[in-house]
């Protein structure tokens, strides 16, 4: 349930920024956006992290951690070094790039380790993909129609969004599953 809540968040964060802080803070949608992507991949390292300490691999996961560190402390010092107004995007995007990095580490030692493949762990998690992409496509059509056709406001509109989104991701994902297995 994480996953689409984040897509979720990506879709609204206008509006859930506006609704909660108000229209001067529209520069904190687009860092908000990244780092629910960074919550994706987050939520995915959880396995591996969880499979690598159950098979007494701590060493290897505390060298990863140790890397992911290293990679976000360098990695926002040197974006935020010329400051001006894109500083906290490009930090989001250091902070995704940072996680992506052990995400990828970490499942690359997994599948060495039950002798898996990128495109067999892609198959398992493509029923997801399919129905995060469903919900995606339907809170921005439901979001752009109840923006500029309705013209509703932030509260409806945030609500309505969500509604939507989860709607379409529960309905893909009884098809999806059906269809995969």
């Amino acid at each position: 349930l994480v996953v689409p809540g984040l897509v979720g968040m990506i879709v609204v964060a206008p509006e859930f920024i506006e609704f909660l802080y108000g229209p001067k803070w529209e520069p904190a949608v687009a860092p908000l956006q990244i780092l629910c992507l960074a919550g994706i991949i987050n939520v995915m390292s959880t396995f591996t992290g969880a499979i690598l300490t159950a098979r007494r691999l701590v060493a290897r996961e505390l060298i990863h951690q140790v890397i992911y560190f290293c990679l976000l402390a360098s990695g926002i010092y040197w974006v935020a070094q010329d400051g001006g107004s894109r500083v906290l995007v490009r930090i989001a995007w250091v902070v995704f790039g940072a996680r992506f990095f052990v995400y990828a580490a970490n499942q690359q030692y997994v599948n060495s380790i039950f002798g898996h493949t990128w495109s067999r762990v892609l198959a398992i998690l493509y029923p997801l993909f399919l129905a995060v992409g469903v919900e995606y496509v339907a809170a921005r059509i439901a979001r752009d129609f109840l923006l500029k056709q309705l013209q509703l406001g932030t509260l409806p509109v945030l609500l309505l969004t969500v509604v939507t989104g989860g709607v379409a991701y529960v309905a893909s994902i009884l098809v999806f599953r059906k269809n995969v297995s």
